[in-house]
């Protein structure tokens, strides 16, 4: 699926109604949060079919990753070499 791309939410009492996808990830990772990581952020981004089989912490560090590559300044976007960089240092989290 395209960063770009539409979405369907079904949030908001079951209407249905399209939002745009890095958006709508934007808009949830500055919600509430718990404490620590693997907050409910996480939870209500990652596909429910998982059932929570996956470290909330690394998803929670993939997830910023993935919003930092799709920055509007091309300028602000990180190196590939970075992104690596960036995912190598988040796999010490085990």
């Amino acid at each position: 699926m395209s960063p770009t791309a539409t979405v369907r939410s079904l949030e908001g009492g079951g209407d249905v109604r399209h939002v745009r996808l890095v958006s709508w990830v934007q808009q949830k990772m500055r919600g509430p949060m718990e404490s620590g990581w693997g907050s409910v952020r996480v939870e209500g981004i990652v596909d429910p079919t998982l059932m929570g089989n996956y470290d909330k912490r690394k998803m929670e560090a993939l997830i910023h990753v993935a919003l930092r590559c799709v920055e509007v300044d091309r300028e602000m976007r990180p190196t590939m070499k970075e992104v690596v960089e960036m995912l190598l240092s988040y796999d010490d989290l085990s």
